[in-house]
């Protein structure tokens, strides 16, 4: 069991290390001999500086409100996100309601990476959708909701 878990130790850092920002979800099995007998344990790893955060409302299809949990038991409340390099139709706009549909198809919980904040004081993030690993901030653009265009 000792082999196995510590291959499993190394293929977590090999995975933080060609995709960083990402989280790497290894499943591993408990040796039958354990007082589980053969459940399974979800490992998370996430690497630097991504910080897993819980969204509490979308205010359009790039900026949100969440709180953001640092480690430690330690939490920064009713942190205001923008989605970096991304800039969909403000409330009233054509296709508002479609980009933030899209931002809510992420989900509630989210892993975000960025360290700056804009002139409005929000967070400028790249956001992961925590159950898919798919990047927000790819598919907005995807849709043509470029950031200066």
């Amino acid at each position: 069991m000792k082999v196995k878990n510590t291959m499993i130790i190394i293929m977590a850092a090999i995975l933080m290390i060609i995709s960083p920002g990402l989280t790497a979800f290894i499943i591993m099995s408990i040796d039958a001999t354990s007082e589980t007998k053969g459940d399974l344990i979800e490992m998370k790893v996430t690497a630097p500086g991504v910080y897993r955060a819980q969204i509490s409302r979308w205010i359009d299809g790039d900026s949100a409100v969440a709180d953001i949990a640092l480690g430690y038991d330690v939490s920064l409340l009713n942190q205001r996100l923008r989605v970096a390099r991304v800039n969909t139709p403000e409330r009233g706009e054509t296709d508002f309601e479609k980009a933030k549909s899209i931002a809510v198809k992420c989900g509630d919980d989210i892993l975000i990476r960025g360290q700056d904040k804009d002139k409005y004081g929000r967070w400028l993030v790249e956001i992961y959708c925590e159950d898919t690993g798919d990047n927000l901030n790819n598919i907005l653009i995807e849709h043509g909701w470029i950031y200066g265009e």
